[in-house]
C-alpha cells in the first residue's frame, strides 16, 4: 500500500485516515503468526536464605522464602531439602539431578503448573 508511506500520508488530516489504512497488516489472507511469551531470565537464586544445618543429616529447610525458582547452589550432599510454601510454579529439566543423597524433597503448596518430564531425573 503506497498510501500508507509517510510522505503520502504528510498533511493528512487525522480524521481522514481510517483504521484500515493503518492496520492493514492485520487483514493478510493466510494464518496468524503465534504470538509467544517472551523468554524470561531469571537470577539465581542463593540458598543462603535458606536454614541449614549438617547434623546429624544435611538439611536445608527454603520452605517460606518467597522462591520463585529452585535454588542454584543448594549443597550437593543434601539429604533432606524443604522448599514448601514458596511460589515455585515450575520444575525444569534435571532440577534435581546432582543430589545423589537426596532422600526427602517436600515441595507441597508451590501451586506447580509446569513439571518438565525429566525434572527428577537422577533421583533414583
Amino acid at each position: 500500500s503506497s498510501d500508507l508511506h509517510p510522505e503520502n500520508m504528510k498533511d493528512k488530516k487525522l480524521k481522514l485516515i481510517t483504521s484500515e489504512l493503518l492496520c492493514y497488516e492485520d487483514e493478510k489472507p493466510g494464518p496468524k503468526p503465534l504470538h509467544t511469551r517472551p523468554t524470561v531470565v531469571e537470577p539465581a537464586v542463593d540458598s543462603s536464605i535458606c536454614y541449614t544445618s549438617v547434623f546429624p543429616i544435611s538439611k536445608l529447610d527454603c520452605k517460606r522464602r518467597e522462591l520463585h525458582i529452585i535454588p542454584s547452589d543448594i549443597p550437593l550432599n543434601v539429604v533432606i531439602l524443604d522448599l514448601s510454601n514458596n511460589v515455585i510454579k515450575q520444575l525444569r529439566s534435571k532440577e534435581f539431578e546432582d543430589y545423589h543423597s537426596l532422600e526427602v524433597l517436600n515441595l507441597s503448596s508451590n501451586g506447580i503448573d509446569t513439571i518438565h518430564p525429566a525434572a527428577f531425573s537422577g533421583l533414583v
